[in-house]
């Protein structure tokens, strides 16, 4: 094995032993949620490891599937992931957007929504280019969409583990999820300074996520 190029060993991997943990316990156990996440974390990992034997467009593919079963979506893919993409980070701040997607016959149609809605609906047109052969890039290189779907997909995982009372989520992991649609919408408009386009609309939420963490103490104080 070696570190991909496009990795800087300036940054040191830090991992969440929680979540770690959490994953191991619940694909050991054997429940529903379980086995979805061992069905599930195979081809997230294999779509994320930067190889420089692959394109992103490839590791698209990998991140589609992953997405396919980790929400168990089968029919009028596309369109259903977006969907439930949306609502589960339905209790985050939301930017609404408007897109024409193009239709199998090469209509364009209207559609509207949070900017993670329209994300993932550009994201699995752009995988979808593996198996048609045709497509436009969009709105995201194919590189951006990587970055994109690895972060929407370990948020969507903590707020499964999370819902099924596995593992609560952080303080930062909700300031991630409340940056979604603001860091979606951001790298959808940067020419330059990539970085700072993602990391400021996180440093935002963070400020967001620790005021409201402050206003619900005082008004338990209250109570």
């Amino acid at each position: 094995m070696k570190v991909p190029l496009a990795a800087s060993p300036a940054h040191l991997l830090v991992a969440d032993q929680s979540l770690l943990d959490a994953l191991v316990a619940t694909v050991s156990s054997g429940s529903d949620l379980g086995r979805t996440l061992e069905r599930a974390l195979p081809p997230f990992l294999q779509g994320n490891h930067l190889s420089e034997q692959t394109t992103p467009l490839d590791d698209l593919v990998w991140m589609g599937a992953a997405f396919e079963r980790l929400l168990g979506v089968t029919n009028d893919v596309g369109r259903t992931l977006s969907v439930q993409v949306a609502e589960l980070f339905s209790g985050a701040s939301e930017v609404a957007t408007e897109w024409a997607h193009i239709s199998r016959n090469g209509n364009p149609q209207p559609e509207s929504g949070p900017w993670r809605q329209r994300w993932m609906r550009e994201f699995y047109d752009r995988r979808s280019v593996v198996h048609s052969g045709e497509g436009a890039t969009g709105t995201w290189d194919d590189t951006v969409h990587c970055v994109i779907a690895a972060e929407v997909f370990s948020l969507a995982v903590m707020m499964l583990l999370d819902v099924e009372g596995i593992r609560s989520l952080k303080r930062e992991d909700r300031a991630r999820i409340d940056a979604i649609d603001r860091r979606i919408e951001a790298l959808a408009v940067v020419e330059a300074g990539v970085v700072g386009a993602w990391s400021q609309p996180l440093a935002e939420a963070r400020e967001r996520v620790r005021v409201a963490d402050i206003a619900a103490a005082l008004a338990a104080t209250e109570i």
